[in-house]
């Protein structure tokens, strides 16, 4: 869970620095608001990803064979990851940056 702790906060310096900077609003305050709601959105995204692993690995019965080794694990890895990310990265403009709103003002 440190990990898990660790990598939102990341998540959302390099996005508030980088991907969405300018977008929010100066302050504390809604610094604090912002970083709130990245915690939630990306709380669902880890929740997504932990169950799609598990949806992928637990309940499919799915081989992949590769030089003769099953790399199922890694496939279901990479697609419960990669999900997780496109569903991080659209909630966190719409809700954390709001930029759906930023765009109709």
């Amino acid at each position: 869970m440190v990990g898990v702790e660790v990598a939102i906060l990341v998540m959302f310096a390099v996005n508030e620095r980088w991907t969405f900077a300018g977008r929010g609003a100066p302050g504390f305050g809604p610094l604090a608001h912002r970083l709130g709601r990245s915690h939630l959105v990306r709380s669902g995204g880890v929740s997504l990803q932990l169950a799609a692993y598990w949806l992928l690995t637990r309940r499919l019965d799915i081989t992949v064979v590769a030089a003769g080794i099953d790399v199922w694990f890694l496939v279901a890895s990479v697609v419960a990851i990669g999900a997780a990310m496109l569903v991080n990265y659209a909630f966190e403009g719409l809700f954390t940056w709001r930029l759906q709103r930023d765009e109709a003002t």
